[in-house]
């Protein structure tokens, strides 16, 4: 919580921890004012960022989605900015829905197109910055295109271009196929806490002489779709350890044996009778147009 606070009065957090955060904290008010005004603010703030707590808030529908998904996010550079809004902004106007959807737009782009931890601080601390400028004006031009909250069209196309390629990193593909399951059809938000896990529908490993050979000739589409999207969907952990290598028709009587699977992410796959490198590319696209769709590349 403090260090997020810091943040917030100290953009370049040098020094000493807890003298920093009072001598950013002297200039604007007294110490024990802020203990007695802003901190249980910040605790209220905290309290939804890191346990879903809602006591003291009241959020839109919207409001409340967009802080949900930003759960999902594996950095954590995004709560300093989601916290000031909220303390300082404590009615929530009609600008709380657009800036939040902004700010996980923002979030994502940082997590899944940006390798440079450094630059996701500076673009927080630039955020924070027009946050301080506009305090006393309020946040429509947060929302403008020039505005260091929003996604210029060339970080929008350097998103798709990422979301086309591989996923490796088992905490980051779950966390993106856990947002991508809010954005399909008919899906949900889900919370980190799910029951849910990455299935590869394209095994890692095909077992040696397996049928899945018999579509899969190329090496160079095993490599390159296996981790992509288009392959990935989400299972309970039970339905994954049973489904692990076996055949595709042995699969989906896994992903449906209910009837109806588990997450909505699966259900594109119900009627088919194999699965191939060109399959896997048009599902890839499509899962990316979702995507796009939700977080509003294309506005």
């Amino acid at each position: 919580l403090l260090k997020q606070v810091r943040f917030i009065y100290d953009r370049q957090m040098r020094g000493e921890y807890i003298s920093g955060l009072l001598r950013a904290i002297a200039p604007r008010m007294p110490v024990a004012d802020f203990v007695r005004e802003k901190l249980p603010a910040f605790v209220n703030a905290y309290d939804l960022m890191v346990r879903g707590s809602r006591a003291g808030l009241k959020l839109s529908a919207d409001t409340d989605r967009s802080l949900q998904l930003l759960g999902l996010i594996n950095h954590e550079g995004w709560r300093a900015v989601a916290m000031q809004f909220l303390v300082e902004r404590p009615e929530l106007d009609a600008s709380a829905d657009a800036f939040f959807k902004s700010l996980e737009r923002l979030a994502f782009w940082l997590q899944y197109a940006v390798k440079d931890r450094e630059y996701r601080q500076k673009r927080y601390r630039r955020v924070l910055d027009a946050m301080d400028a506009l305090a006393k004006t309020g946040a429509s031009a947060l929302l403008e295109g020039e505005s260091p909250l929003q996604l210029s069209p060339e970080e929008r196309q350097m998103l798709r271009d990422r979301l086309a390629g591989r996923f490796s990193n088992n905490k980051q593909r779950r966390s993106l196929l856990m947002r991508l399951e809010a954005a399909c059809p008919g899906g949900r938000v889900l919370s980190v806490s799910a029951d849910a896990t990455v299935e590869h529908i394209l095994p890692q490993t095909p077992p040696k002489g397996s049928a899945w050979y018999a579509d899969w000739t190329r090496p160079r589409d095993i490599e390159d779709l296996t981790e992509s999207l288009g392959n990935y969907t989400l299972l309970t952990k039970a339905e994954n350890q049973e489904a692990d290598t076996q055949g595709f028709a042995d699969k989906l009587a896994i992903f449906f044996r209910k009837g109806e699977c588990s997450y909505a992410l699966t259900r594109d796959l119900r009627d088919l009778k194999a699965w191939t490198p060109d399959q896997v590319r048009a599902r890839r696209d499509r899962m990316i147009g979702y995507l796009a769709a939700d977080l509003q590349l294309d506005a």
